[in-house]
């Protein structure tokens, strides 16, 4: 059992990683998806090193293609937005799994898009003066990285859903 969850985790972290590589839509990343089902697999303390890896690595690629800074202000409001996911996931999803995962990922996805706008409003210079105005501003420019995030989430949600029932079955869904 052990090894099938640990691959199951291997192959969502490769995913992960390499769902932020690959060219995609703006906020459509298998991250959030990861950052929910790592704490159903494994400890907050593993799920968190797998996110942050995940992040880590990811990140190092982009900057080396792209030449661009690979750590910067924003990065504050990404990794605790995600990290923050894992720490908040309840592993108790036995009852109801598929209604809990998408609870899970409706909550996370509009929780990361309030926190990272936040960030974005706070960070910037796009929104000066920094007021309630400028804040609501920020946050209605947003709403097409929101519907991006939601549409990916759920596709990844699935993708991720399907690997670790296939890889892994009683592990979501634990038996009485």
């Amino acid at each position: 059992m052990f090894r099938s969850v640990f691959f199951a985790a291997g192959l969502a972290f490769l995913i992960a990683s390499l769902g932020r590589l690959i060219p995609h839509p703006a906020n459509v990343t298998p991250l959030t998806s990861l950052a929910i089902f790592t704490p159903l697999l494994f400890n907050r303390r593993i799920a968190l090193g797998i996110v942050l890896c995940s992040l880590l690595v990811s990140d190092l690629c982009l900057s080396y293609i792209l030449h661009i800074s690979w750590f910067g202000s924003w990065s504050l409001f990404t990794y605790s937005g995600l990290l923050g996911i894992v720490c908040l996931t309840s592993t108790d999803i036995s009852k109801s799994p598929l209604l809990s995962l998408l609870k899970l990922m409706l909550c996370s996805t509009f929780g990361y898009w309030i926190w990272t706008n936040f960030g974005t409003w706070l960070l910037s210079s796009l929104y000066q003066p920094h007021s309630l105005a400028s804040l609501s501003q920020c946050y209605v420019a947003g709403l097409p990285f929101l519907r991006n995030a939601l549409a990916g989430n759920a596709v990844y949600m699935l993708l991720f859903s399907v690997i670790i029932w296939r890889v892994a079955p009683g592990v979501l869904i634990k038996p009485r």
